[in-house]
């Protein structure tokens, strides 16, 4: 990992974007307010060319292109790559930024299939380059108060539930059926990467699926977790019902409930209720992503 090293000793990072949809701007935002960061190229398709240039104005982006592979051939000087493109794309636009041995922030999923996944990590071994995946909740300012706290080393259960709202989603006729066919990878993993941030690593899973309106993906999804630490874990996911995003954290005499994800309070035992509030980043840029990228 020597380049990686050399990579966050450089006073100025060079940075290419690719995409330009709603996550990239987000991305942008965050960048410009970093100081050893410089936006140096974004490209996207050609048919983006319209918004890529209004993009690129806005955040006052040296250069533009109609093709990732053209932005990473003609800047060497490029350092990491921001792929922030439609999602059944992402593994092919890493395989190949990673194969230029650049480093790179994967917007979530990097890959919807395994075999695509470990490719992924084998060549970012071969190549000695930083890969990352966009999940910007672990940086959330409340979830990092909770974890920095001397108590988490006291936590007995986690409790998530993650609905989706599958109908509006297949509504908006945005995604593909590859994408459809694996939306707990393309979305839900965000609340499922939060078991291994607060209870490190799994031992075993059991879970019982079942499908009572979609065909093409299971729309309830019930789990029970042991991780190899002694913690226990619960996973729920409908997708036919209203809902918001949650988790719980069980302690001795107290809980952590954070409903939404980016609001948590802590519930003791004699009704007491403490706020844990947003950070200054958190309430200025989409929460999570300033000091994920940062």
């Amino acid at each position: 990992m020597k380049k990686g090293i050399n990579l966050l000793k450089k006073k100025i990072i060079n940075i290419g974007v690719i995409g330009t949809g709603r996550m990239a701007e987000f991305h942008l935002d965050t960048f410009r307010k970093i100081k050893n960061a410089k936006i140096l190229a974004i490209s996207s398709t050609p048919k983006g060319l319209k918004r890529r240039k209004i993009i690129k104005k806005k955040f006052e982006i040296e250069k533009d292109y109609s093709s990732y592979k053209l932005m990473i051939k003609q800047n060497n000087n490029i350092d990491a790559i921001i792929i922030a493109s439609k999602i059944d794309k992402n593994f092919h636009i890493a395989k190949f930024c990673i194969e230029s041995k650049k480093h790179c922030l994967i917007e979530k999923p990097p890959a919807l299939k395994l075999d695509q996944l470990k490719n992924l990590i084998l060549l970012k071994k071969k190549n000695k380059v930083i890969v990352c995946t966009g999940l910007q909740r672990r940086f959330y300012g409340n979830f990092l108060k909770i974890k920095k706290s001397i108590q988490i080393k006291n936590l007995k259960c986690i409790s998530i539930e993650a609905p989706e709202n599958y109908k509006k989603i297949l509504n908006k006729k945005k995604f593909s059926k590859n994408v459809l066919n694996k939306w707990i990878f393309a979305n839900s993993i965000h609340c499922i990467d939060l078991f291994r941030y607060f209870g490190g690593e799994i031992k075993k899973i059991y879970s019982y699926n079942k499908k009572f309106y979609y065909k093409n993906h299971f729309d309830s999804i019930n789990s029970v977790l042991y991780f190899k630490n002694g913690i226990l874990g619960t996973f729920r996911s409908n997708w036919f019902s209203p809902g918001n995003w949650s988790v719980k954290l069980y302690f001795k005499n107290f809980l952590i409930d954070s409903t939404p994800l980016e609001n948590s309070k802590i519930i003791f035992q004699n009704g007491k209720v403490k706020n844990i509030n947003k950070t200054l980043y958190d309430k200025k840029f989409k929460p999570g992503l300033f000091l994920q990228n940062s």
